[in-house]
Protein backbone atom coordinates (compact mmCIF):
# COMPACT_ATOMS: atom_id res chain seq x y z
CA UNK A 1 0.00 0.00 0.00
CA UNK A 2 1.48 3.54 -0.98
CA UNK A 3 2.14 6.23 1.74
CA UNK A 4 0.11 9.20 1.34
CA UNK A 5 4.13 11.16 0.98
CA UNK A 6 4.78 8.81 -1.59
CA UNK A 7 1.57 9.37 -3.64
CA UNK A 8 2.05 13.69 -3.01
CA UNK A 9 5.92 12.87 -4.30
CA UNK A 10 4.49 11.43 -7.89
CA UNK A 11 1.63 14.21 -8.45
CA UNK A 12 4.12 16.40 -7.77
CA UNK A 13 6.85 14.81 -10.96
CA UNK A 14 3.97 14.09 -13.39
CA UNK A 15 2.93 18.29 -12.80
CA UNK A 16 6.85 19.11 -13.39
CA UNK A 17 6.82 16.68 -16.34
CA UNK A 18 3.76 17.80 -18.34
CA UNK A 19 4.44 21.52 -17.56
CA UNK A 20 8.04 21.22 -19.03
CA UNK A 21 6.49 19.09 -22.38
CA UNK A 22 4.19 22.24 -22.80
CA UNK A 23 7.51 25.26 -23.08
CA UNK A 24 9.13 25.29 -26.77
CA UNK A 25 9.96 28.13 -29.18
CA UNK A 26 7.55 31.11 -29.45
CA UNK A 27 7.39 30.43 -33.26
CA UNK A 28 5.84 27.02 -32.69
CA UNK A 29 2.82 28.28 -30.64
CA UNK A 30 -0.33 27.79 -32.21
CA UNK A 31 -2.12 31.14 -30.71
CA UNK A 32 -4.83 33.00 -32.90
CA UNK A 33 -4.02 36.54 -34.37
CA UNK A 34 -6.04 39.46 -32.63
CA UNK A 35 -9.61 40.64 -34.29
CA UNK A 36 -9.27 43.67 -36.96
CA UNK A 37 -12.62 45.99 -36.56
CA UNK A 38 -12.81 47.64 -40.25
CA UNK A 39 -12.61 51.24 -39.94
CA UNK A 40 -15.42 53.95 -41.06
CA UNK A 41 -14.01 54.57 -43.82
CA UNK A 42 -13.22 51.08 -45.04
CA UNK A 43 -16.91 50.53 -44.32
CA UNK A 44 -18.18 53.91 -46.40
CA UNK A 45 -15.70 52.45 -49.57
CA UNK A 46 -17.10 48.64 -48.79
CA UNK A 47 -20.30 50.07 -49.07
CA UNK A 48 -19.94 51.73 -52.55
CA UNK A 49 -18.06 48.75 -54.51
CA UNK A 50 -21.19 46.56 -53.11
CA UNK A 51 -24.06 49.23 -55.10
CA UNK A 52 -21.61 49.30 -58.20
CA UNK A 53 -21.44 45.84 -57.71
CA UNK A 54 -25.08 45.39 -57.23
CA UNK A 55 -25.53 48.22 -60.36
CA UNK A 56 -23.61 46.05 -62.33
CA UNK A 57 -25.99 43.07 -61.17
CA UNK A 58 -29.03 44.96 -62.15
CA UNK A 59 -27.62 46.28 -65.55
CA UNK A 60 -30.87 46.60 -67.98
CA UNK A 61 -29.31 46.18 -70.86
CA UNK A 62 -28.21 50.03 -71.77
CA UNK A 63 -24.62 49.96 -71.23
CA UNK A 64 -24.39 53.68 -71.13
CA UNK A 65 -27.25 54.31 -68.68
CA UNK A 66 -25.46 51.55 -66.64
CA UNK A 67 -21.51 52.99 -67.13
CA UNK A 68 -23.28 56.53 -65.66
CA UNK A 69 -24.38 54.77 -62.61
CA UNK A 70 -21.17 53.64 -61.58
CA UNK A 71 -19.77 56.60 -62.38
CA UNK A 72 -22.34 58.10 -60.15
CA UNK A 73 -22.17 56.21 -57.38
CA UNK A 74 -18.27 56.27 -57.34
CA UNK A 75 -18.79 59.99 -56.88
CA UNK A 76 -22.13 61.75 -55.97
CA UNK A 77 -21.07 64.98 -56.56
CA UNK A 78 -20.24 64.36 -60.17
CA UNK A 79 -22.54 67.44 -61.50
CA UNK A 80 -21.69 66.23 -65.12
CA UNK A 81 -22.30 62.24 -64.90
CA UNK A 82 -25.34 63.11 -62.91
CA UNK A 83 -27.13 65.52 -65.39
CA UNK A 84 -25.97 63.08 -68.26
CA UNK A 85 -28.10 60.17 -66.23
CA UNK A 86 -30.82 62.06 -65.53
CA UNK A 87 -30.84 62.69 -69.15
CA UNK A 88 -30.53 59.31 -70.34
CA UNK A 89 -33.68 58.57 -67.66
CA UNK A 90 -35.17 60.84 -69.82
CA UNK A 91 -34.48 59.94 -73.44
CA UNK A 92 -35.65 56.00 -72.32
CA UNK A 93 -38.58 56.83 -71.45
CA UNK A 94 -38.19 57.32 -67.48
CA UNK A 95 -38.75 61.02 -66.56
CA UNK A 96 -39.65 60.07 -62.98
CA UNK A 97 -35.91 58.98 -62.21
CA UNK A 98 -34.85 61.65 -64.05
CA UNK A 99 -36.88 64.03 -62.11
CA UNK A 100 -35.08 62.26 -59.10
CA UNK A 101 -31.53 63.10 -60.07
CA UNK A 102 -32.24 66.61 -60.91
CA UNK A 103 -33.48 66.91 -57.69
CA UNK A 104 -30.64 65.72 -56.40
CA UNK A 105 -27.96 67.57 -58.06
CA UNK A 106 -29.62 70.71 -57.23
CA UNK A 107 -29.64 69.89 -53.60
CA UNK A 108 -25.55 69.37 -54.37
CA UNK A 109 -24.90 72.49 -56.91
CA UNK A 110 -28.18 74.61 -55.89
CA UNK A 111 -26.16 77.40 -58.72
CA UNK A 112 -26.51 74.63 -61.63
CA UNK A 113 -28.76 76.74 -64.03
CA UNK A 114 -29.32 73.70 -66.85
CA UNK A 115 -30.18 71.18 -65.24
CA UNK A 116 -32.67 73.49 -63.19
CA UNK A 117 -34.75 74.35 -66.46
CA UNK A 118 -34.84 70.40 -67.45
CA UNK A 119 -36.08 70.16 -63.87
CA UNK A 120 -39.04 72.67 -64.40
CA UNK A 121 -39.79 71.50 -68.51
CA UNK A 122 -39.75 67.67 -67.36
CA UNK A 123 -41.98 68.66 -64.08
CA UNK A 124 -44.21 70.96 -66.39
CA UNK A 125 -44.43 68.23 -68.76
CA UNK A 126 -45.38 65.80 -66.33
CA UNK A 127 -48.56 67.76 -64.84
CA UNK A 128 -50.09 66.83 -67.91
CA UNK A 129 -51.17 63.92 -65.64
CA UNK A 130 -50.57 65.70 -62.59
CA UNK A 131 -51.17 68.97 -61.76
CA UNK A 132 -50.20 69.16 -58.33
CA UNK A 133 -46.35 68.81 -60.60
CA UNK A 134 -47.11 72.76 -61.46
CA UNK A 135 -46.58 74.05 -57.83
CA UNK A 136 -43.26 71.65 -57.50
CA UNK A 137 -42.51 73.34 -60.69
CA UNK A 138 -42.92 76.52 -59.99
CA UNK A 139 -40.99 75.65 -56.44
CA UNK A 140 -37.99 75.17 -58.34
CA UNK A 141 -38.42 78.09 -60.90
CA UNK A 142 -38.45 80.53 -57.81
CA UNK A 143 -35.51 78.65 -55.67
CA UNK A 144 -33.51 79.69 -59.05
CA UNK A 145 -34.58 83.03 -59.11
CA UNK A 146 -33.52 83.85 -56.04
CA UNK A 147 -29.90 82.82 -56.94
CA UNK A 148 -30.38 84.82 -60.11
CA UNK A 149 -33.41 86.16 -61.78
CA UNK A 150 -32.92 85.02 -65.26
CA UNK A 151 -34.72 85.29 -68.67
CA UNK A 152 -35.15 81.71 -68.83
CA UNK A 153 -36.45 81.52 -65.58
CA UNK A 154 -39.06 84.20 -65.44
CA UNK A 155 -40.72 83.11 -68.49
CA UNK A 156 -41.33 79.78 -66.93
CA UNK A 157 -42.26 81.33 -63.98
CA UNK A 158 -45.06 83.26 -66.77
CA UNK A 159 -46.24 79.91 -68.11
CA UNK A 160 -46.18 78.21 -64.86
CA UNK A 161 -48.71 80.83 -63.30
CA UNK A 162 -50.55 80.84 -66.28
CA UNK A 163 -51.57 76.98 -65.77
CA UNK A 164 -52.18 78.20 -62.24
CA UNK A 165 -54.60 80.93 -63.80
CA UNK A 166 -52.41 83.30 -61.73
CA UNK A 167 -52.53 85.56 -64.58
CA UNK A 168 -51.76 89.25 -63.35
CA UNK A 169 -49.09 87.46 -61.63
CA UNK A 170 -47.81 85.89 -65.12
CA UNK A 171 -47.93 88.85 -67.01
CA UNK A 172 -45.58 90.97 -64.74
CA UNK A 173 -43.41 87.46 -65.01
CA UNK A 174 -43.97 87.69 -68.95
CA UNK A 175 -42.73 91.41 -69.13
CA UNK A 176 -39.63 91.11 -66.86
CA UNK A 177 -38.38 88.03 -69.30
CA UNK A 178 -38.91 90.65 -72.19
CA UNK A 179 -37.28 93.43 -70.12
CA UNK A 180 -34.05 91.05 -69.76
CA UNK A 181 -34.09 89.55 -73.14
CA UNK A 182 -33.47 92.61 -75.34
CA UNK A 183 -29.91 91.17 -76.98
CA UNK A 184 -31.41 87.62 -77.27
CA UNK A 185 -32.28 86.28 -80.93
CA UNK A 186 -35.47 86.97 -82.82
CA UNK A 187 -36.53 83.75 -82.77
CA UNK A 188 -36.57 83.82 -78.75
CA UNK A 189 -37.79 87.54 -78.60
CA UNK A 190 -40.71 85.98 -80.64
CA UNK A 191 -41.10 83.19 -78.20
CA UNK A 192 -41.67 85.77 -75.44
CA UNK A 193 -44.13 88.46 -77.42
CA UNK A 194 -46.16 85.39 -77.87
CA UNK A 195 -46.17 83.84 -74.19
CA UNK A 196 -47.15 87.65 -73.21
CA UNK A 197 -49.59 87.28 -75.98
CA UNK A 198 -51.39 84.10 -74.43
CA UNK A 199 -51.38 85.46 -71.19
CA UNK A 200 -53.02 88.58 -72.75
CA UNK A 201 -55.75 86.15 -74.60
CA UNK A 202 -56.39 84.46 -71.13
CA UNK A 203 -57.14 87.73 -69.51
CA UNK A 204 -59.77 88.59 -72.79
CA UNK A 205 -57.72 91.54 -73.30
CA UNK A 206 -58.02 90.80 -76.82
CA UNK A 207 -56.66 93.88 -79.01
CA UNK A 208 -53.51 93.84 -76.71
CA UNK A 209 -53.32 90.19 -77.16
CA UNK A 210 -53.17 90.56 -80.98
CA UNK A 211 -50.62 93.57 -80.46
CA UNK A 212 -48.14 91.15 -78.40
CA UNK A 213 -48.67 88.36 -81.11
CA UNK A 214 -48.75 90.56 -84.38
CA UNK A 215 -44.89 91.71 -82.83
CA UNK A 216 -43.96 87.57 -82.43
CA UNK A 217 -44.48 87.20 -85.80
CA UNK A 218 -42.89 90.43 -87.15
CA UNK A 219 -40.05 88.72 -85.48
CA UNK A 220 -40.48 84.81 -86.52
CA UNK A 221 -43.36 84.65 -89.33
CA UNK A 222 -42.89 80.54 -88.94
CA UNK A 223 -44.04 80.75 -85.44
CA UNK A 224 -47.01 78.61 -85.86
CA UNK A 225 -48.38 79.12 -82.04
CA UNK A 226 -48.06 82.72 -82.34
CA UNK A 227 -49.93 82.69 -85.79
CA UNK A 228 -52.64 80.20 -84.31
CA UNK A 229 -53.13 82.31 -81.05
CA UNK A 230 -53.17 86.02 -83.13
CA UNK A 231 -56.10 84.37 -85.12
CA UNK A 232 -57.87 83.31 -82.02
CA UNK A 233 -57.33 87.08 -80.60
CA UNK A 234 -58.15 88.30 -83.77
CA UNK A 235 -61.35 86.40 -84.20
CA UNK A 236 -63.07 87.27 -80.34
CA UNK A 237 -62.41 90.62 -80.91
CA UNK A 238 -64.82 90.81 -84.20
CA UNK A 239 -62.04 90.41 -86.78
CA UNK A 240 -63.22 87.19 -88.04
CA UNK A 241 -62.03 87.17 -91.61
CA UNK A 242 -58.44 88.05 -90.95
CA UNK A 243 -58.53 84.91 -87.83
CA UNK A 244 -59.48 82.78 -91.06
CA UNK A 245 -56.97 84.13 -93.21
CA UNK A 246 -53.98 82.94 -90.35
CA UNK A 247 -55.71 79.91 -89.94
CA UNK A 248 -55.88 78.90 -93.60
CA UNK A 249 -52.40 79.74 -93.92
CA UNK A 250 -51.66 77.02 -91.17
CA UNK A 251 -53.74 73.89 -92.23
CA UNK A 252 -56.39 75.04 -94.98
CA UNK A 253 -59.87 75.99 -95.27
CA UNK A 254 -61.72 73.30 -93.70
CA UNK A 255 -59.85 73.59 -90.51
CA UNK A 256 -59.78 77.35 -90.29
CA UNK A 257 -63.74 77.71 -90.81
CA UNK A 258 -64.31 74.43 -87.80
CA UNK A 259 -61.61 76.90 -85.78
CA UNK A 260 -64.07 79.62 -86.08
CA UNK A 261 -67.05 77.42 -84.76
CA UNK A 262 -65.45 76.26 -82.20
CA UNK A 263 -65.31 80.00 -80.63
CA UNK A 264 -68.40 80.47 -81.57
CA UNK A 265 -69.59 77.36 -79.87
CA UNK A 266 -67.64 78.29 -76.68
CA UNK A 267 -69.38 82.20 -76.39
CA UNK A 268 -72.99 80.28 -77.57
CA UNK A 269 -72.95 81.67 -81.05
CA UNK A 270 -74.73 78.52 -82.11
CA UNK A 271 -76.45 79.53 -85.20
CA UNK A 272 -72.73 81.02 -86.46
CA UNK A 273 -71.25 78.35 -85.61
CA UNK A 274 -73.51 75.78 -87.24
CA UNK A 275 -72.83 78.05 -90.75
CA UNK A 276 -69.29 77.91 -90.49
CA UNK A 277 -68.73 74.32 -90.13
CA UNK A 278 -71.18 73.63 -92.97
CA UNK A 279 -68.62 75.35 -94.94
CA UNK A 280 -65.79 73.53 -93.70
CA UNK A 281 -67.54 70.46 -94.63
CA UNK A 282 -68.13 71.36 -97.83
CA UNK A 283 -64.32 71.62 -98.12
CA UNK A 284 -63.78 68.39 -96.63
CA UNK A 285 -66.90 66.55 -95.84
CA UNK A 286 -65.16 64.26 -93.63
CA UNK A 287 -62.72 66.65 -91.87
CA UNK A 288 -62.82 65.10 -88.00
CA UNK A 289 -62.47 68.14 -86.21
CA UNK A 290 -65.49 69.68 -87.92
CA UNK A 291 -67.43 66.36 -87.49
CA UNK A 292 -67.00 66.10 -83.98
CA UNK A 293 -67.92 70.06 -83.54
CA UNK A 294 -71.22 69.42 -85.40
CA UNK A 295 -71.83 66.49 -82.98
CA UNK A 296 -70.79 68.95 -79.88
CA UNK A 297 -73.27 71.40 -81.23
CA UNK A 298 -76.15 69.63 -82.27
CA UNK A 299 -75.83 68.16 -78.20
CA UNK A 300 -75.90 71.89 -77.31
CA UNK A 301 -78.82 73.34 -79.68
CA UNK A 302 -80.79 70.43 -79.33
CA UNK A 303 -80.45 70.81 -83.51
CA UNK A 304 -79.56 67.19 -85.77
CA UNK A 305 -75.80 67.01 -86.70
CA UNK A 306 -76.80 67.49 -90.48
CA UNK A 307 -75.76 69.89 -93.46
CA UNK A 308 -77.65 73.12 -94.01
CA UNK A 309 -79.55 73.68 -97.21
CA UNK A 310 -77.22 73.20 -100.15
CA UNK A 311 -76.79 77.25 -100.94
CA UNK A 312 -74.44 77.08 -97.83
CA UNK A 313 -72.07 74.26 -99.36
CA UNK A 314 -72.29 75.21 -102.53
CA UNK A 315 -70.66 78.71 -101.62
CA UNK A 316 -67.94 76.19 -99.83
CA UNK A 317 -67.80 74.40 -102.97
CA UNK A 318 -67.62 77.49 -105.03
CA UNK A 319 -64.78 78.72 -102.47
CA UNK A 320 -62.51 75.27 -103.22
CA UNK A 321 -63.12 75.62 -106.40
CA UNK A 322 -62.15 78.78 -106.99
CA UNK A 323 -58.83 77.88 -104.76
CA UNK A 324 -58.06 74.87 -106.93
CA UNK A 325 -57.47 76.82 -109.65
CA UNK A 326 -55.57 79.91 -108.18
CA UNK A 327 -53.43 77.04 -107.13
CA UNK A 328 -53.27 75.64 -111.00
CA UNK A 329 -52.15 79.46 -112.25
CA UNK A 330 -49.63 79.62 -109.34
CA UNK A 331 -51.70 82.81 -107.72
CA UNK A 332 -51.51 81.38 -104.31
CA UNK A 333 -50.26 83.10 -101.16
CA UNK A 334 -46.72 81.65 -99.99
CA UNK A 335 -47.18 78.69 -97.56
CA UNK A 336 -45.24 78.61 -94.65
CA UNK A 337 -44.53 74.88 -93.44
CA UNK A 338 -47.42 74.22 -91.62
CA UNK A 339 -48.84 71.12 -88.91
CA UNK A 340 -52.63 71.22 -87.76
CA UNK A 341 -53.86 73.98 -85.21
CA UNK A 342 -54.95 73.17 -82.23
CA UNK A 343 -58.49 72.34 -83.45
CA UNK A 344 -61.93 72.84 -82.11
CA UNK A 345 -62.49 70.66 -79.27
CA UNK A 346 -64.57 70.69 -76.05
Amino acid sequence: MTSPACLLTCLILAFTLLQGCSRGPSSARNSSPATSWPTAVQRGMDRQVQLSTNAELASTGDFEADALRRRVLAAPDDLDARARLAARYESTGQPELAVEHYRILLARHPEASAPRLDLIRILHSLALQDPALTNQALTATEDGLRLHASRQLLSWKGILLDSLDRHADAEAAHREALARAQRASPSTLASLHNNLGNNLLLQKRYTDAAAALETALSLDRRLETARNNLATALALSGDPTRALAHWKSLAGPAAAHSNLATLYIETGRHKEARRELNIALGYEPNHPAALRNMAILASLDGRPAVLEPNSVRRASAWAKIAQTFKSTLGFTESREKTSPTQAAQQ
